[in-house]
């Protein structure tokens, strides 16, 4: 089915495999609205606008979206739309990636606020953060499980975020040893479930926050609206 023949209606259907979708209206709209037909159509992390977006669940978007992060470093295990999504949001952003065609791909969009670099292996994946002489404010442990085990990363990530900084878990759900080894470290859990870009099935994102941590919102409001929402806030 070519992009521009893909319907909505269509889309449930591929979900759920089902014909009478009246019930389903509300989803589908919300849906419409962050752009995941066109993530699962083409494969690519991305909003209605077609701008990058992280393969995290929705929520855990819609959180990052709304915080002024302007002052910030971020470091990922893994890169990806994740990497220019964070790029347009944070001061500096240091990428580990493990597969050379993508990290060639990806060398070719990158901001210069951005630092990208391979490593194939276990040891140099994990001594890119380990070896680092800087903390950072953000940890993204998202990385190619088959390369490292995140259990590992998480470890690493504990000993390199900043005071005052987080740690993003992305597959909590999958990957529940790392989720314990940053929540024995006193860590603040708050776990993000639902729908993801380009993805079928639900997804959990949990964020590990220093005790510590003060965030500031990057508008007026907080939490932002989120594509699906009522379009007014009310003021108590």
């Amino acid at each position: 089915m070519m992009l521009r023949e893909f319907s909505f209606r269509a889309l449930l259907r591929y979900v759920f495999r089902r014909q009478s979708i009246g019930c389903c209206m509300p989803l589908l709209q919300v849906l419409q609205a962050r752009g995941y037909a066109a993530s699962v159509m083409t494969g690519r992390s991305m909003d209605a606008a077609g701008e990058p977006l992280p393969w995290y669940s929705y929520p855990a978007i819609d959180y990052i979206r709304g915080l002024d992060l302007r002052d910030k470093t971020v470091f990922e295990f893994g890169g990806g739309f994740s990497t220019l999504f964070w790029a347009s949001r944070a001061r500096s952003v240091s990428t580990v990636e493990s597969n050379r065609e993508w990290h060639g791909k990806l060398a070719s969009h990158i901001p210069p606020n951005v630092n990208l670099v391979l490593r194939e292996d276990e040891p140099g994946y994990l001594g890119v953060l380990r070896e680092s002489l800087a903390l950072f404010d953000i940890i993204v442990v998202d990385g190619d499980a088959n390369v490292v085990n995140r259990r590992k990363m998480a470890e690493v990530a504990l000993k390199k975020c900043a005071s005052g900084g987080f740690i993003i878990l992305d597959n909590s759900d999958c990957h529940v040893k790392a989720a314990q080894v940053l929540r024995d470290a006193d860590l603040l859990q708050v776990d993000m479930a639902g729908f993801a870009p380009c993805s079928t099935v639900e997804q959990t994102t949990s964020f590990f926050f220093d005790r510590h941590c003060h965030l500031k919102p990057r508008e007026k409001w907080q939490p932002v609206k989120s594509p699906g929402s009522m379009r007014h806030y009310v003021e108590e």
